[in-house]
């Protein structure tokens, strides 16, 4: 008599298990990455619908005055202390008026602050050059007249100033982008034109 088969014995665990679990742990760990950057993306991004206030602080200086800076608080942070001292509490703010400061950012240690507020007057302006301008307004200014910024009028008066500015730099943008450069294409088109004609009737004289 044949000696009977031995029993087929099977593994519990299918082929290729362990290579899907780590598939999924992969697939988990990209989405939770992803979650991650939007998340990062969005805490990040919330600022520009809505803006931070300007805020004044108040600062003694060398005579022992206190003088007034504005500014929209960037950061806090730890400086970094000297040896032997304790760590320093600072704040970073965005001052604008590149121009006038020739710097963008201030640094403040936070123990130097004599009081904060949030100035209604003060306005945070957005400009095409030299970054953002932080100011309280005076007076709106036009060949025709001035409207001072304490008349009740001034807000709608500024902002139909403004989309007006709009207005007309979007025509001139039009202007340069397709009218002018339509112009110069076509004065170029005849200066090639006129240059082969040019040859062309040297080339038929004699």
């Amino acid at each position: 008599m044949n000696a009977p088969a031995p029993p087929i014995v099977r593994s519990s665990r299918a082929k290729g298990e362990p290579l899907v679990w780590l598939t999924a742990m992969g697939l988990a760990i990209g989405l939770v990455m992803v979650a991650g950057l939007l998340a990062v993306i969005i805490s990040q991004g919330v600022g520009v619908f809505w803006p931070k206030r300007v805020t004044r602080f108040a600062l003694p200086d060398t005579a022992g005055h206190q003088v007034e800076v504005d500014g929209v608080v960037v950061k806090r942070q730890l400086k970094t202390p000297e040896l032997g001292k304790e760590p320093i509490e600072e704040i970073q703010i965005y001052t604008g008026n590149r121009e006038v400061y020739n710097l963008a950012f201030r640094y403040i240690d936070v123990h130097r602050i004599a009081s904060e507020s949030l100035p209604p007057d003060v306005m945070l302006i957005e400009r095409l050059e030299n970054g953002n301008a932080i100011g309280t307004p005076l007076a709106l200014k036009s060949p025709a007249s001035t409207l001072a910024a304490t008349d009740p009028r001034f807000p709608k008066q500024l902002s139909d100033a403004v989309a007006a500015a709009i207005a007309r730099r979007s025509t001139i943008e039009h202007l340069e982008k397709h009218v002018i450069g339509r112009n110069a294409a076509e004065i170029s088109e005849l200066e090639v034109r006129a240059r082969n004609t040019s040859s062309d009737q040297q080339g038929d004289m004699p």
